[in-house]
């Protein structure tokens, strides 16, 4: 579609897009077109006089661009020139188009149509200095024409120093040549289709450092005028998006009414947000994988199951680490779930040797020092006084599981408190998506792990089993892979969801299961009810049994109520499968360890002498009498 005019003037604005229809809808040569333009001027009210005067201009302007055309054919073409500004209308042109715009839309008011022009003109600014610098410094240090300028660049150098400015340029030309043809009030859904190709510039911001590197080691772009200028042209793409933002905030604001134009506008504001948030997300991304890169050229000795590429870098420094009550100075590194540490080599190779990590998943984190409030910090988790506790200033633990427990210290409080705010933070960060090894009560308490008083993961996990799959031989009783077991577990504390629907091993899911209760805390029958509902189990008559552990589960907190109650139907169910095998007994046998548990002992009760001679179970008294216990 041929360029008829470049907008000046308001009234130009609402009447390009009637004059661009009528010329497009026009057929033959240049004469018949105008022959239909000049109808269409008609139709819309406008006197002979009148549509003679608006023709006049626009053979002016095609007779100029042929002209352009022909010149720029003998040019080289390195550089598309765009077409020379016209000069502004006279006021009785003007009016014209006012009239035109008026009688075409009638609805544009010309606050828009001025707002419109902005945008146009800073987008004809920038593609002019994105032109320049492809004309003046691109294609001339691609032809090496600076070399006898004392700018001597290599070509990995010049492609760091541009990036991809030049792919850059051809977007906003061809964005430039489309957006003349729009009509002002279709401005937010033009640039709606737009933005979403800008994420090119992704490429740009990460390259950015490196280019400004550059100029700042040459002296050509300090002392050359030119040099001053390049890098001020550089720096354009850098806040185009901010740029557009405020045009179209501003536009937002100035629109006269409702309508659907406007809602484009308001859409065209949130995806430029969310594309500047895409910028800062990538470009954090860049600068942690720089991060990652460089402690990997100076690490050694690092074991297979030390994987930090990938890992998100978010604190590193020098801290004191005590071992056998002997302080050694360590480099640490911590990540969002692992906190590693390395030994400083002696010059002059200034390796780090890698000595250790801590798994952040189950940690404690512990200040020893009572003048920093942990009251504003996201800790899911009480402190745990360590048996051991080390009172030296500055100090902070770290309880990594039984036996596991790590002292750093830091040179100064303020040093100890941004360490200590980092690490809590990624522990909770990490305890917020963790199922596994989480109090049952605090589980239940996040709305996204609670699906009506069942941890989501069990009941996904329990309703995955058609009448089809409990015929499976040895639920419960046969165990999966542990590499798979594990693989799966670590998928879901990463916050993963699983759909089980896929899963084509039932013995994977019943052993996910048993892996979560044999990991709680507390376990589903608590410490404090172990002797009691033992004591229940072993009485001789089936009815005192009952009679006995009716009660004790009135005792139990609510949420172990209702997971027990979910839990033992699904034993029942499974019992009650013939092509299953597993019969009360079996699961009592199989399932009890992971459900009842003593305090006093690290590990589930594996003696069965505190039980009657028949080996009963308290579930399997809960399985064969469910209805009993729980319906009435």
């Amino acid at each position: 579609m041929t360029d008829l005019r470049k907008a000046r003037s308001p009234g130009e604005l609402g009447s390009r897009s009637f004059l661009t229809l009528s010329w497009s809808q026009s057929k033959g040569s240049v004469t018949k077109r105008l022959e239909g333009v000049h109808k269409e001027l008609l139709k819309v009210g406008l006197t002979e006089e009148e549509s003679e005067e608006i023709l006049q201009e626009v053979t002016a302007i095609i007779q100029k661009k042929r002209s352009q055309d022909r010149l720029s054919k003998s040019r080289s073409d390195s550089v598309s020139k765009d077409v020379a500004p016209l000069s502004p209308p006279s006021p009785r042109l003007s009016h014209l188009y006012d009239q035109v715009k008026l009688k075409f839309s009638g609805e544009t008011d010309t606050t828009i149509g001025e707002l419109f022009r902005d945008i146009l003109e800073s987008e004809r600014e920038y593609v002019d200095g994105l032109g320049t610098v492809m004309e003046m410094w691109v294609h001339p240090m691609r032809d090496k024409q600076y070399k006898d300028k004392g700018l001597n660049l290599d070509k990995e150098e010049r492609t760091k120093l541009f990036s991809n400015i030049d792919i850059i340029y051809e977007l906003h030309r061809d964005i430039l040549r489309e957006m003349e043809m729009v009509p002002p009030e279709d401005v937010g859904i033009f640039f709606a289709q737009k933005i979403p190709t800008m994420k090119l510039y992704s490429q740009y911001i990460d390259n950015w450092p490196t280019a400004n590197a550059i100029i700042r080691s040459r002296d050509y772009f300090a002392k050359n005028s030119n040099g001053v200028k390049l890098a001020g042209y550089l720096a354009m793409p850098l806040s185009r998006m901010d740029v557009y933002l405020a045009q179209f905030e501003n536009i937002d604001e100035k629109w006269p009414n409702e309508s659907h134009q406007k809602k484009a506008v308001v859409n065209t504001i949130t995806l430029i947000k969310d594309l500047l948030l895409f910028f800062s997300q990538y470009q954090q991304e860049s600068e942690n994988s720089i991060q990652i890169n460089s402690i990997l050229r100076i690490l050694t000795n690092c074991p297979a199951d030390c994987v930090i590429r990938g890992k998100t870098l978010v604190k590193q420094g020098d801290l004191i680490l005590f071992v056998k009550s002997k302080k050694k100075h360590y480099r640490f590194f911590l990540f969002t779930d692992v906190l590693m540490y390395a030994r400083l080599q002696t010059l002059p190779t200034r390796q780090l040797k890698y000595k250790g990590q801590i798994d952040l998943k189950k940690s404690e984190v512990i200040s020893r020092s009572q003048s920093f409030s942990t009251s504003d910090l996201k800790s899911t988790r009480q402190a745990v006084k360590p048996s051991s506790p080390v009172d030296i200033k500055n100090a902070i633990q770290i309880l990594g599981g039984p036996g596991h427990m790590m002292s750093i210290c830091a040179n100064t409080f303020q040093e100890r408190d941004a360490w200590l705010v980092e690490l809590l933070n990624a522990v909770a960060s990490l305890n917020e998506k963790r199922v596994f090894g989480v109090n049952l009560i605090e589980l239940l308490s996040r709305p996204q792990h609670n699906k009506d008083g069942v941890p989501l993961l069990l009941r996904q996990a329990v309703e995955y089993f058609s009448d089809e799959l409990l015929e499976t031989e040895g639920l419960f009783r046969m165990d999966p892979q542990r590499r798979e077991l594990e693989a799966l577990r670590e998928a879901i504390d990463s916050g993963a969801m699983i759909d089980f629907s896929t899963e084509k091993n039932p013995h994977l899911v019943t052993g996910l299961i048993k892996l979560f209760f044999r990991e709680l805390p507390e376990p589903l029958f608590t410490y404090n009810l172990y002797e009691p509902f033992l004591s229940a189990a072993n009485k001789m008559q089936v009815s005192d049994k009952i009679e006995a552990i009716k009660p004790l589960l009135t005792l139990l907190p609510p949420h172990h109520y209702n997971v027990t109650q979910y839990i033992v139907s699904f034993f029942r169910r499974i019992s009650e499968t013939p092509g299953s095998k597993m019969t009360p007994g079996n699961l009592g046998i199989v399932m009890e360890p992971s459900l009842l548990k003593s305090r006093t002992f690290d590990s589930p009760h594996s003696s069965r002498a505190t039980f009657p001679a028949m080996g009963e179970s308290l579930l399997t008294i809960l399985i064969e009498n469910y209805e009993e216990i729980f319906e009435n």
